[in-house]
């Protein structure tokens, strides 16, 4: 799916947001970067729309992975979902991470990006909690 061309300040936000990783998306990345998993095309910090970045993008299944910490204030929750929401309007489907999980255990996350990845298990599957 083709979607609308990046903003240049976009595209740097993304950059520097790669730069400043939280620890459980450091976690991931680490198991997904290329170099680790030859088999899928999985992004971090991917650019979206002129205005957003995806913590990461799974490409070739149109898939966000979103890994959520703690909402200190209503305002970022709300944001969060108006943004969800725009970006599921172009076909682009959510899966949100509690950062508890990734934190508590990092290898059994990967497997299941990895199983979401293969087809093993679709996002149908998926716990409304995790949508």
């Amino acid at each position: 799916m083709d979607h609308e061309k990046n903003s240049k300040q976009t595209v740097q936000m993304a950059r520097g947001l790669r730069k400043r990783m939280s620890l459980p998306e450091v976690l991931l990345w680490t198991r997904l970067k290329p170099s680790v998993n030859e088999q899928f095309d999985i992004r971090r910090q991917h650019p979206i729309l002129s205005r957003y970045v995806l913590d990461f993008f799974i490409p070739h299944l149109q898939i966000a992975i979103e890994i959520d910490g703690k909402h200190a204030h209503e305002f970022k929750e709300e944001r969060d979902q108006k943004r969800q929401a725009e970006i599921e309007a172009i076909g682009i489907c959510f899966v949100r991470i509690p950062a508890s999980w990734v934190l508590r255990s990092p290898s059994e996350v990967t497997d299941f990006i990895l199983s979401l990845c293969s087809g093993e298990i679709t996002t149908d599957d998926l716990d409304d909690s995790l949508k």
